[in-house]
């Protein structure tokens, strides 16, 4: 598979919760596995397809609740858990305070990164 990534990308562990802003279907915990410059890959065991909107509530470790507008990319199926998948999404409120917050973490963990990533 070709690599199309243009930025450095940060593998990381954060709790969230996803909502489909496309489908009324409640929400779902799910895990930010991965972060590059304006965009996140995590891992949700409910399917949503490319080009529908998705809401990610990230926790930032002790830094609190960060609320991001977001649209899938790519899909990933995990070949170990049927159940499970893994998307790539683009952030799509650049400018918010919220947004902002989130690539200020990021960029502090991609050239600081603490010893537990």
């Amino acid at each position: 598979m070709d690599e199309r990534r243009m930025s450095k990308r940060l593998n990381i562990n954060l709790p969230a919760i996803f909502k489909n802003l496309d489908v009324d279907n409640g929400e779902e915990k799910s895990t930010v596995v991965n972060v590059s410059y304006g965009g996140i890959g995590f891992i949700v065991d409910v399917k949503v397809n490319v080009g529908q909107h998705v809401e990610l509530d990230v926790q930032l470790e002790d830094e609190g609740i960060v609320r991001l507008q977001t649209i899938v990319v790519w899909i990933s199926n995990d070949q170990n858990n049927a159940e499970e998948f893994a998307y790539g999404v683009r952030i799509l409120n650049f400018g918010c305070d919220d947004a902002e917050k989130f690539i200020r973490f990021c960029d502090l963990r991609l050239y600081n990164p603490p010893s537990q990533y």
